[in-house]
């Protein structure tokens, strides 16, 4: 893949922008990464961080697989000009990247309104629900971490650790408040909204994959799935594919989170399905799902 130059850019009319929308931890960078290996799609994950860097020391504002290696996407060429204001407020971010992917849809894995908020709000809205269960273990176990602990038995797929009650009911929390933020932006955008249930499109992902397809008005191409085998590039993320260990929990596979079995007891697994809070946003997403999906089993 190549940087386009100024005499050969796409029209700026002919892009279509997409935005995942989620909480951290929604597996945004697996289905960014999966839409990357559909035809004429690039999957640019968390643009944000090319101009909001020097937030954390972890992102370089740059391509996350291409690391400080020139990149034939995210070329200096292309950062420099993302940095600059007028870019955002003439409405030309997802544009501008397009441009220079030489591709006509652009999926953003910036995940938060207020993001697409500043960039401008794009053409379609990806929402992202994953099993409450999984999500709320994956982000308490972040947010909870000691600093003598270590993520790394977690990410193998060795879950010991326990979540106190006060953690579990402030990680409950977060997760429906949150959750009905998103859920509000997105119908109130008025775009054009669609809903994959994470565990779902895993289970079923060949058939996902071509309603997903039919949405973006793009080619189903089912060797997307392989997303480890695609050329991709895109910014930010927890971690980079080209650099993923094969000790990893998900490595090079489709595989459903289960690890949130062996860490929630039992009373905190029944405060979570049966929270009529919790599942009323679930309901609210039910009307925009592609196709026959199980947005959460309550039971």
């Amino acid at each position: 893949m190549r940087g386009l130059s100024s005499s050969d850019e796409l029209p700026c009319d002919s892009t279509t922008s997409v935005g995942i929308v989620g909480l951290d931890y929604c597996g945004s960078t697996l289905i960014n990464n999966i839409l990357s290996g559909l035809p004429n799609c690039i999957g640019i994950g968390e643009s944000h961080w090319i101009v909001d860097k020097i937030k954390n020391e972890k992102q370089t504002g740059r391509c996350t697989e291409c690391y400080q290696s020139d990149c034939p996407v995210f070329t200096d060429r292309l950062l420099k000009l993302l940095q600059e204001d007028s870019l955002v407020q003439e409405g030309k971010w997802w544009n501008t990247i397009a441009e220079h992917a030489g591709k006509n849809i652009v999926v953003s894995g910036d995940k938060r309104p207020h993001h697409y908020d500043r960039f401008g709000i794009p053409d379609k809205l990806l929402f992202i629900i994953k099993d409450p269960r999984s999500h709320i273990v994956s982000w308490a176990r972040r947010k909870f971490l000691n600093p003598e602990d270590s993520l790394k038995e977690y990410n193998q797929g060795q879950a010991v650790f326990k979540l106190s009650d006060e953690q579990f009911e402030e990680a409950l929390h977060f997760w429906i408040k949150n959750t009905r933020k998103h859920i509000s932006w997105s119908i109130e955008s008025g775009k054009d909204l669609a809903v994959i249930s994470l565990e779902s499109f895993i289970n079923n992902d060949a058939e996902i994959l071509q309603l997903l397809a039919d949405w973006l008005g793009t080619k189903n191409d089912i060797n997307a799935l392989k997303y480890w085998e695609t050329d991709l590039h895109y910014i930010g993320s927890n971690h980079s594919v080209k650099r993923l260990g094969k000790e990893r929990y998900f490595f090079k596979k489709l595989k459903t989170d289960k690890r949130w079995e062996s860490v929630l007891s039992e009373e905190q697994v029944k405060s979570i399905t049966t929270n009529e809070k919790l599942i009323y946003q679930i309901a609210r997403l039910k009307p925009f799902i592609l196709g026959n999906q199980e947005i959460f089993d309550e039971d």
